[in-house]
């Protein structure tokens, strides 16, 4: 049976990202309950607390920054002879070919990122999704949606993802140099089709989907309802926090925690959610996500752009398509 790229566990040493985790719910300290806001709290007893914050955070950066240096080896290579780019993690390796084109979409990969468009479409909507979905393969979603009406929304999103990125991916060979280099330049870090609970902001925040970075253990989360034409996109944005840690790994680490708690006091005071109160910090600058998506995405970008256009040119000519002078 073929086994799915979803399916694969990251090669990562669990048991120091499950102590690193614990150490960041210690830190944050999120469950603030009102039975436990109106005990009466005395100085030594805030000081106590201080102090076990003050430990709980220090735990944290110090085994964070022992991990950094087994995550962040090198693990992605080039060979001299045929120019071919690989990485230590065939899965990761499988996908990032998947997002030039240079390789197609397994099976049960197929599936997989239809399932959730389905699902994704339905919650939004709020609408059931269909009994059994979860199981389903593809010739079960075709009948699915080949039963919608012809103008149904998700009818033309789907037959969008299907022939444009699931079916036909057009291989764009700067891009795949660009996104190798990019990977390289990161810190290697592992790519995985993301699930629910592959991470622990997401889990805080009650979303299902979100591609993300989890610098514990050096994985960049693709969310597959999302995947475009532009499917390196989510590559490029998490591959900045990539660089993050990888460039300034304790700065990197002090500054998560910092976020993390403010946001979370924030939503206790303001009465809104965790991730309301995160994405303030996309606008906010010296937070974390105002570096990696404001400063260095927007870096990466430009050098993607200029890979886009070389192959779209390159595409053109081969295909001899001249673009329309315009006046």
């Amino acid at each position: 049976m073929e086994k799915s790229s979803f399916e694969a566990i990251p090669e990562t040493p669990q048991s120091v990202e499950r102590r690193t985790v614990a150490n960041f719910e210690s830190a944050i300290n999120l469950d603030i309950t009102p039975q436990t806001q109106e005990k009466e709290v005395t100085p030594a007893t805030w000081k106590k607390l201080f102090k076990s914050l003050q430990i709980a955070v220090a735990a944290t950066i110090a085994a964070c920054a022992m991990h950094h240096a087994y995550e962040f080896r090198d693990k992605t290579s080039k060979t001299e002879e045929d120019s071919k780019w690989s990485h230590n993690d065939k899965e990761t390796e499988h996908i990032l070919n998947t997002l030039s084109g240079k390789e197609s979409f397994t099976e049960s990969e197929k599936a997989y990122i239809a399932r959730y468009i389905i699902t994704e479409w339905c919650e939004k909507k709020k609408i059931t999704s269909p009994q059994g979905i979860n199981q389903w393969d593809t010739k079960q979603i075709e009948y699915y949606i080949s039963t919608l009406p012809k103008d149904s929304q998700l009818r033309h999103k789907y037959n969008y993802v299907k022939n444009w990125v699931i079916e036909n991916p057009i291989f764009m060979k700067h891009i795949h140099e660009e996104l190798w280099k990019t990977e390289k330049a990161c810190g290697s870090p592992y790519i995985r089709w993301q699930k629910p609970e592959d991470s622990l902001l997401l889990t805080l925040s009650k979303e299902k989907h979100r591609e993300h970075y989890n610098s514990v253990n050096n994985t960049i989360y693709l969310a597959p309802e999302d995947l475009g034409l532009r499917m390196y996109s989510q590559f490029l944005a998490e591959a900045s926090h990539a660089e993050q840690f990888k460039q300034s790994p304790l700065a990197s680490y002090t500054t998560a925690i910092a976020n993390i708690g403010e946001a979370a006091l924030n939503a206790v005071t303001h009465g809104t959610s965790f991730s309301r109160e995160w994405d303030t910090f996309y606008d906010t600058p010296g937070t974390l996500e105002f570096d990696a998506h404001s400063i260095r995405e927007k870096k990466l970008t430009n050098q993607f752009n200029k890979a886009e256009s070389a192959d779209v040119t390159e595409i053109m000519e081969k295909s001899g398509v001249r673009a329309r002078d315009h006046f």
